[in-house]
């Protein structure tokens, strides 16, 4: 029989193997359990503007919707109750700063944390910190300020220990908030799910009109219509859904998750990296006097000196060669077009990768469009 003396250290070690097996069983970083109390903040970033605004208007509007439905499905019988959340339409870098402070103050041990930016991001200019080979990833907020990769472990310090954090970055390059010296570290507590390149599309996707997004994407990886469903990104069926499980639902969607790769620790500037990650544009215009099928176009912030190919995909599984052209100086590039009809997507690419398209309407067409009731700039060719 043990006497006091033996029995108050015996007790001591099964607490802390109590402690141990509970922290290592709830300590996985996850998305989605019906049993866990989890903090959210979703966050909607600022579109790009243009000069009346229209694009910038546009996207935010996108990006509101994406976060509206990641949160109805992330919520939907994925939490347990005392659950809370917080929504941030085109907030500053003070204001989200703000916002994860709040969660600190409503934490509690064993309580999970996700935090979702769905915006633009890109890649700015480090040549200190180690394994950054010259660049730092970044979400752009409202104010026209960054957060920076070197930024989030200061942000996510004060939470408390056993608190478990993923972030989900629907952005260019969100997947490198992890990977430098400086950044994130990926372990037991803290998950990062995000695209190590600039978020590509899918030609035939756009013209059927089936493209998501990663923030969709989690989504639906995550939607149970009621406490019996099981949820997609689900992969063991075990009802949770952790950060390295809908990391592999968004990998079988083809998303490119991870921190940008290659070469040291990560390597940014590969061939999809885009400065700020403000994605080139497109803009078709009709030339007339080329003749039937032919047209000018007009590109801006591509890779400078590269050459350029343009492509007419003519619905989702038929694509043709449409021209070529070199990039100026400049990023800008004057190219013409052979179009055989209206009603296609033309797709321009440079040597480096960056990508845009534009659909071709029935009126940028050139013959005939008398026959469409066509009239462009109160002039109709041959009239």
């Amino acid at each position: 029989m043990m006497d006091q003396k033996q029995l108050l250290p015996a007790l001591v070690v099964m607490m802390l193997l109590v402690l141990v097996s509970g922290a290592a069983a709830g300590s996985e970083p996850r998305v989605a359990d019906a049993g866990t109390q989890f903090h959210r903040l979703y966050v909607a970033g600022n579109g790009n503007d243009d000069d009346d605004g229209k694009d910038s208007a546009s996207e935010e509007k996108s990006f509101e919707n994406d976060r509206s439905e990641l949160q109805e499905d992330l919520e939907g019988n994925n939490q347990a109750a005392g659950s809370t959340s917080r929504t941030l339409n085109q907030p500053t870098v003070a204001q989200v700063t703000a916002a994860i402070n709040k969660l600190k103050t409503v934490t509690e041990a064993g309580d999970e944390v996700t935090i979702s930016f769905i915006g633009h991001g890109g890649t700015v200019t480090d040549t200190s910190e180690a394994g950054e080979n010259g660049f730092d990833e970044v979400i752009r907020l409202s104010d026209g300020q960054y957060i920076y990769d070197d930024d989030w472990p200061g942000l996510l310090s004060g939470f408390p220990v056993s608190v478990t954090i993923v972030l989900i970055m629907d952005s260019c390059y969100g997947g490198g908030m992890t990977g430098g010296a400086d950044d994130l570290i990926e372990d037991e507590h803290i998950a990062v799910i995000g695209m190590d390149q600039c978020v590509p599309m899918d030609p035939p996707n756009i013209l059927r009109g089936t493209v998501t997004t990663p923030s969709e994407d989690v989504a639906d990886g995550t939607e149970r219509d009621d406490e019996e469903d099981e949820a997609e990104a689900d992969g063991d069926g075990d009802g949770i859904v952790t950060a390295d499980e809908m990391k592999k639902h968004l990998e079988d969607e083809g998303w490119p998750v991870g921190a940008p790769s290659g070469g040291g620790n990560k390597s940014k500037g590969g061939k999809d990296k885009c400065a700020d990650c403000v994605m080139p544009s497109i803009e078709l215009e009709v030339e007339y006097t080329l003749g039937p099928g032919l047209f000018g176009v007009h590109g801006e912030g591509f890779e400078p000196g590269s050459p350029l190919n343009l492509t007419v995909f003519i619905d989702e599984s038929t694509e043709l060669p449409a021209g070529s052209g070199m990039v100026g100086p400049d990023g800008t590039f004057e190219a013409m077009a052979d179009v055989p009809q209206s009603g296609v997507l033309v797709w321009a690419q440079d040597a480096a990768g960056h990508h845009d398209w534009a659909f071709l309407g029935p009126c940028q067409v050139y013959v005939p469009l008398t026959a469409r009731g066509c009239a462009v700039g109160g002039a109709v060719p041959g009239n």
